[in-house]
């Protein structure tokens, strides 16, 4: 159930043990006289390696991205896990590993499984695609508006496939949703209110969210008094507010 490799009529051996079950080696020992000594042998139980089912998770991820990744667990086997462009979170001996990426570009994530006889098994190994992620984008426009404004224009610098994910409070966008610019229409109620935007690139990557406070000044409320007068002609009028 085995093969001699190397180190036959010396006295040791390197022996390719073929298959899964039982073996056994045996070896006579010959003096300078030729008088042959009395036969020995070992029986050898030759333990099966680990099958290691294929890495599951996800191939493709943003970057400075958290992923889980895992293989089929077996009992009694333990995982060394080792990763490139990225670091392993927590345990690496589990079946299961929690993975932070690293910069755009690429990764590799290997495991190899050792059973419970102590048999390493052939290592998997999974390539990761690494997108960018797209940086936080600049809002235009104003800060201090009326308490009525009802067509206040914020935009975003265009760029090409892009997605903007806006949100408002303390008032409503009428149009402009999910464009670089949109039209926003102020509570007559609130005196502050904000906007934010997030933009998410073609690969679904979502930058850090931009935030921009916004005061709403009330109108002024005049009053002229009194509320009549009698006056002579040509007199000058004074009337306070």
């Amino acid at each position: 159930n085995g093969t001699i490799t190397q180190g036959q009529g010396t006295d040791s051996v390197i022996v390719n043990w073929d298959s899964t079950g039982t073996g056994s080696l045996s070896v006579v020992d010959t003096n300078a006289f030729g008088c042959p000594g009395i036969l020995q042998s070992i029986t050898v139980t030759i333990n099966p390696l680990p099958v290691t089912s294929p890495v599951n998770g996800p191939d493709s991820v943003c970057e400075n991205s958290l992923a889980t990744y895992f293989v089929a667990p077996n009992a009694g086997s333990v995982y060394n896990w080792s990763v490139t462009n990225g670091i392993i979170s927590g345990s690496n001996t589990n079946n299961l590993v929690n993975i932070q990426w690293g910069s755009s570009g690429t990764g590799t994530l290997e495991v190899i499984e050792t059973n419970a006889a102590g048999c390493p098994g052939a290592m998997v190994s999974m390539t990761v695609y690494i997108f960018p992620i797209p940086p936080a984008p600049a809002i235009l426009g104003s800060g201090l508006v009326c308490a009525v404004d009802t067509a206040q224009v914020y935009s975003s610098p265009l760029v090409g496939g892009l997605t903007y994910n806006w949100s408002v409070s303390g008032g409503t966008i009428t149009s402009g949703l999910n464009s670089d610019s949109i039209t926003v229409s102020w509570d007559t109620a609130s005196v502050s209110g904000s906007i934010t935007l997030l933009v998410i690139n073609q690969y679904g990557c979502a930058s850090a969210i931009t935030n921009l406070n916004v005061t709403m000044n009330p109108l002024p409320n005049a009053t002229a008094s009194p509320d009549s007068v009698s006056l002579c002609r040509n007199q000058p009028d004074r009337k306070s507010t």
